[in-house]
């Protein structure tokens, strides 16, 4: 695949896709602290749009410089994710082929790379489990309506099983439904999803931007077994996001929407009673009113009930700049991040890794000089500081952290 021309294609969807974004790494929940020698683990790209891509590892984010120069293990892969103390690292291929590597660390702490298995492109993916990873190939043609998901095992990767879902079903109001992210609730798969029309002249607009939507599959066959709605805000998450809906700590389950530009709807947090699997009509989180003004474009769960929310820096918009602020769903308020950096996000998702603690966040962020860093935010006191700096990124698309 050629990621460089896949971006190229993507700026077209700009405007749509800084609504909130992975390439990877899930990053909806805070995995265990891995026990034993451990190493970061970088996904940095060295070019503009990303052209070439190395896997770097670093024992500490919090300080020091590292570099790509004459560093690292090359690839041609664009999403990643970790499942059972292994990163799998997938290419997005225009032909509609997607190969999906694994990746280890030897018991030098040096990466090495693993079974390459022969798949479709993925738009979304998630953890299942303690040994599975579900990957959604999900089409944008009304004409098409078809997605398809594939179960892979990841102790011994393999493809375990695949499914498939009628789109125009799932919408089931003229239009298409896109998933913006699959999170795993108890053993059914929740699937929160956009509005979208899927033709040619018009792929990513909607009449429904006022709305809110969620399919429930069952899990590992994917047979839909209901959607359910809501209309107090627009759509949950955003386009290739792998945000904007989660379980945290005490079982309660979150989701966020950004307000769309063309939603009369005020950017907000809803909660979900998976018991009845509808939307909590007594709960109701009006992140703009509470930021003044700002809308929510993308978060990372920290855990307690705080997310690590990245807010659009100017009011009332719904693309541009952001900068950073905690958002607690329990006392329903905006904690600015002191002294945060205000920065252009990256194109799709922005990659984090939560420290084991639940409440320091590593995010790496871009200056004005283009410089990239990894900044770590506590989020007990809404403070950053500025880490390991990582010279000759031109993009890092996922951070994670290996045993050996």
């Amino acid at each position: 695949m050629n990621r460089f021309n896949f971006l190229l294609l993507a700026g077209l969807f700009l405007g749509l896709a800084m609504t909130g974004c992975s390439k990877n790494d899930d990053n909806t929940s805070p995995g265990p602290e891995p026990v034993g020698n451990a190493k970061y683990v970088l996904a940095v790209t060295t070019t503009a749009g990303g052209a070439t891509t190395y896997l770097l590892t670093a024992d500490h984010l919090s300080k020091g410089t590292t570099s790509t120069t004459g560093n690292g293990t090359e690839t041609d892969d664009y999403g990643y994710i970790v499942q059972n103390n292994t990163l799998f690292g997938q290419v997005y291929g225009f032909s509609n082929q997607g190969p999906l590597t694994a990746f280890n660390l030897n018991n030098q702490g040096h990466i090495v790379q693993g079974t390459t298995l022969n798949m479709m492109t993925s738009h979304a993916m998630a953890t299942v489990n303690n040994d599975d990873i579900l990957f959604a190939n999900i089409p944008r043609d009304i004409n098409s309506p078809t997605a398809t998901f594939t179960v892979v095992n990841a102790v011994n990767p393999q493809i375990k099983s695949t499914g498939s879902v009628n789109l125009t079903t799932v919408a089931n109001n003229g239009e298409l439904a896109y998933f913006t992210h699959l999170v795993q609730i108890g053993n059914k798969i929740y699937a929160p999803f956009m509005s979208i029309k899927g033709t040619t002249d018009n792929t990513f607009g909607s009449n429904y931007l006022d709305n809110s939507w969620v399919a429930v599959f069952s899990y590992p066959s994917m047979v839909l077994e209901k959607v359910f709605k809501d209309n107090r805000t627009s759509y949950i998450g955003s386009y290739s996001g792998q945000n904007g809906l989660n379980k945290i700590d005490n079982g309660e389950v979150y989701a966020f929407s950004t307000a769309v530009t063309g939603s009369t709807k005020h950017s907000a947090g809803l909660k979900i009673n998976t018991n009845s699997q509808e939307f909590d009509q007594s709960y109701f989180f009006d992140i703009e009113t509470a930021s003044g003004g700002h809308k929510y474009a993308r978060s990372t769960y920290v855990g307690g009930t705080r997310f690590l929310a990245e807010m659009y820096a100017e009011a009332g918009a719904s693309t541009g700049t952001v900068k950073l602020a905690i958002l607690d769903v329990a006392a329903k308020t905006v904690t600015w991040v002191a002294n945060s950096p205000i920065y252009t996000p990256s194109l799709f998702s922005t990659p984090t890794y939560v420290e084991g603690d639940k409440n320091t966040v590593n995010i790496p962020i871009k200056d004005a000089t283009g410089q990239i860093a990894i900044y770590q935010v506590n989020g007990s006191n809404a403070t950053i500081t500025k880490g390991l700096v990582v010279n000759g990124a031109a993009d890092i698309y996922a951070i994670n952290k290996l045993t050996y």
